[in-house]
């Protein structure tokens, strides 16, 4: 099996694991609070752009502006998650002031640049960093708290940690994109197989995290 073979299974793979989490959310739906409808939301429509992503993919055309919505409408979707989960109004401040720096810089480079139909790995980083902050936040919030007597079997801690396993990854891959396409085809199939494998268990830890959601 060559790499590149690996790396197709992978990317399919990767697209497809996004159904998992979505039926852990379906299965629990009726025990799911405001923060995690909101995580319903961003799966459903994670599988929608996956798959109208597959579908422009295979028709020859470039999708960029779809995945530059995405990355606008996953930060928005994720910064709702982490303000719903902070209870504190220092904590929620920070949310909103870094979602709307990234909200500002994102409309300067996609709309009075005009960069909606160009690859941009400085927005994507951003929101990489970002996400980080929010889950480091979280972290020193979990540990802090000690209202929770299982972190184990809390059900944000595991969500909490998917995020910042998937997006470590992910801000590695977009601050050092330009030098991974300009490298040989192995060095690109082997990095980008590495990513699709963090996404896959991405999608996996956040099944946990939804299933260990408890009744209300």
């Amino acid at each position: 099996m060559t790499l590149g073979t690996v790396y197709e299974f992978l990317k399919h793979s990767s697209s497809l694991s996004v159904i998992a989490p979505l039926i852990s959310c379906i299965i629990r739906l009726k025990f799911l609070n405001a923060a995690m409808r909101v995580l319903l939301l961003y799966l459903v429509f994670t599988a929608s752009i996956e798959g109208l992503s597959f579908l422009v993919t295979i028709k020859g055309y470039q999708n960029h502006i779809i995945q530059n919505i995405f990355t606008f409408v996953e930060a928005t979707m994720i910064s709702i998650i982490y303000f719903l989960m902070f209870e504190g109004s220092k904590l929620r401040r920070i949310v909103v002031a870094l979602f709307s720096a990234f909200f500002i810089l994102g409309f300067v480079k996609m709309v009075l640049m005009k960069g909606y139909n160009e690859q941009d790995n400085v927005i994507n980083s951003v929101e990489a960093w970002m996400v980080l902050v929010f889950c480091s936040f979280y972290i020193y919030r979990l540990y802090s708290d000690l209202t929770i007597e299982n972190l184990k079997r809390f059900y944000f801690t595991w969500i909490n940690y998917a995020f910042l396993f998937y997006f470590s990854m992910s801000f590695f891959v977009f601050v050092f994109n330009g030098y991974i396409e300009n490298s040989s085809l192995q060095n690109y199939y082997y990095l980008y197989s590495l990513h699709l494998g963090v996404n896959i268990i991405f999608n996996i830890i956040l099944s946990i995290g939804v299933w260990k959601v408890i009744r209300k």
